[in-house]
């Protein structure tokens, strides 16, 4: 009799329940997980950055379910996702660990070791950003690439960044001054989102403008609750994700990835997505 490997079997159990929705990647409905539309275009930006990058070793900070990861495995990179989030740890587990390794706290054998570091929509949860991304830096072999993402304009501070954890929202050059501090070349920074993530942003803030004036204890609280969920909770996406995910939706989606390029040098996205290489020697 043939056996299943509980490797085997995760893997087979991800490949049934990652619903592959064309440019979308993967979705995962019965987990309560879909792709919102601004993670949809950040994957368009993202896949296009790597599109002529080698495989090799990447690890992503703040994973989620993996999604993103377990298409770049199937593109032949070995990946690692670090989730510390014990919800999103153990949903990553059953979707994707048969693809991809996850772990819950950094690993020592980690320094020097990766070719990719990304972060997607993490640092702005993280008080020092300046220590967390020079941490980062020390898992890249010199040279490694990072791909960093996050909320951009200080001056669109809303309720939602609240609910979500956030510390900041950064401009262009206050998230180059912090990759720089921790020893890494920036080599661009572009916007993503306008205009779709934009106009969805102001919905959204405006749902949660009560985070707005709720006292620093409360505040306290909400974030502690609310910052590991942020990536994983997508209750409204899921409930909407069957309109969008085909047409007249997709087609929505699709137009919104192709009109972000044209504005990626812009002030106007609602995200930012940083490209940077960990510096080869001090100094350098």
């Amino acid at each position: 009799m043939t056996t299943i490997s509980e490797d085997q079997g995760a893997e087979r159990q991800s490949m049934r329940l990652a619903r592959r929705q064309g440019a979308f990647g993967p979705a995962y409905p019965d987990y309560g997980w879909v792709p919102s539309p601004r993670y949809i275009m950040r994957r368009d930006r993202i896949m296009r950055l790597l599109a002529d990058m080698p495989p090799g070793r990447a690890i992503e900070v703040g994973c989620a379910t993996g999604a993103l990861l377990s298409e770049l495995a199937d593109m032949g990179f070995s990946c690692t996702g670090l989730e510390t989030s014990p919800a999103a740890n153990r949903t990553a587990l059953s979707l994707n660990g048969g693809k991809i390794r996850i772990a819950a706290a950094p690993d020592p054998a980690w320094q020097s070791s990766f070719d990719y570091l990304f972060a997607f929509e993490v640092i702005e949860h993280i008080e020092d950003d300046v220590r967390a991304l020079a941490d980062w830096a020390g898992w890249l072999k010199p040279g490694g690439l990072a791909v960093i993402s996050a909320p951009a304009d200080p001056d669109r501070w809303n309720g939602s960044d609240v609910w979500a954890g956030h510390f900041r929202r950064y401009a262009r050059s206050t998230l180059a001054a912090a990759l720089d501090a921790a020893g890494f070349v920036v080599e661009r920074i572009e916007t993503y989102g306008f205009p779709l993530a934009n106009m969805i942003e102001s919905m959204r803030a405006g749902r949660d403008r009560r985070y707005l004036e709720m006292t620093p204890a409360e505040i306290a609280e909400s974030q502690a609750a609310n910052s590991a969920r942020s990536g994983v909770d997508r209750s409204i996406e899921t409930r909407l994700f069957p309109y969008y995910a085909r047409f007249p939706g997709s087609i929505i989606l699709h137009t919104a990835n192709l009109m972000q390029r044209a504005f990626l040098q812009a002030p106007w996205g609602n995200g930012l997505i940083a490209i940077a290489r960990k510096r080869e020697a001090p100094g350098e």
